[in-house]
């Protein structure tokens, strides 16, 4: 009852269940096991995620965006505004822009969408290890990955997640340094060569940055079987390019490992 055998108060937390008022109590004031911190059982659709029986929980048992009505990740872009294709991949989603003729954004737009999908599940930030960039490729597989993902759903150039220089409003970088946006060492690089690029200058070329001053800040994949530089990268401008199709992006978003 509303009294223990202690004399104090029964409470949310205290390890005894209150009959009639409370359906469990784990002695405890966490969300992430099977009793909340509300003293109700955790159940799929209560915005908190069970560790080892949910991937996640947006709140809501709707079978739309990244969590399913089971509380399981997925990874589609057909339920998310701006994108039309996913691939999942080692616990990594990656979201394939929407474009058309030039309706793909600027990077730093395009950044900040990416960002913007850490509120699709309604949920949990970027400190319970959910992140979500413009992705970076941190090897020649996942590279390849990329490439094909974008080749087979009609992009031809792609925003990858690398930058140099400064690109208000996201954080500075210096020119000739290039960075993750997720801030995973930048590793591994795949530019283009002077063979390849039909500048016929290895890339990155920006031509200003030892003055600080160079426009070139941004990272783009081909991935046009048709080009030389097929699955390379260019180091170029952040937002319209005259004489060429505005490039598409892919977001990478990354959930933590439920034990």
């Amino acid at each position: 009852d509303g009294c223990l055998d202690t004399c104090f108060r029964a409470s949310c937390g205290d390890g005894f269940i209150w009959a009639g008022m409370e359906e469990c109590d784990g002695a405890d004031s966490v969300n992430n096991n099977a009793c909340t911190n509300a003293c109700e059982n955790a159940e799929c659709g209560d915005g908190y995620v069970w560790a080892g029986m949910e991937e996640c929980d947006d709140g809501d048992t709707d079978d739309d965006g990244f969590c399913d009505d089971t509380c399981e990740f997925r990874c589609t872009g057909a339920s998310i505004v701006g994108f039309n294709h996913g691939l999942e991949d080692n616990g990594r989603c990656y979201l394939l822009s929407t474009a058309a003729n030039g309706t793909a954004d600027n990077y730093q737009t395009a950044q900040g969408r990416c960002e913007d999908l850490l509120g699709v599940t309604e949920a949990i930030g970027s400190d319970a290890g959910y992140r979500s960039n413009l992705v970076s490729i941190n090897s020649l597989t996942e590279n390849d990955l990329i490439r094909d993902f974008a080749n087979t759903n009609g992009a031809g150039e792609l925003f990858i997640g690398g930058r140099d220089g400064n690109r208000s409003p996201l954080p500075p970088r210096t020119e000739g340094t290039f960075e993750w946006e997720d801030g995973t060492p930048f590793s591994f690089e795949l530019w283009a060569s002077d063979t390849s690029h039909p500048s016929g200058s290895a890339q990155p070329d920006d031509d200003d940055a030892t003055t600080g001053t160079g426009t070139q800040d941004c990272v783009i994949m081909s991935t046009d079987m048709a080009d030389a530089w097929y699955g390379e990268w260019e180091d170029a401008v952040c937002g319209a390019r005259a004489g060429r199709d505005d490039p598409y992006y892919v977001c990478e978003y990354v959930w933590p490992v439920i034990p």
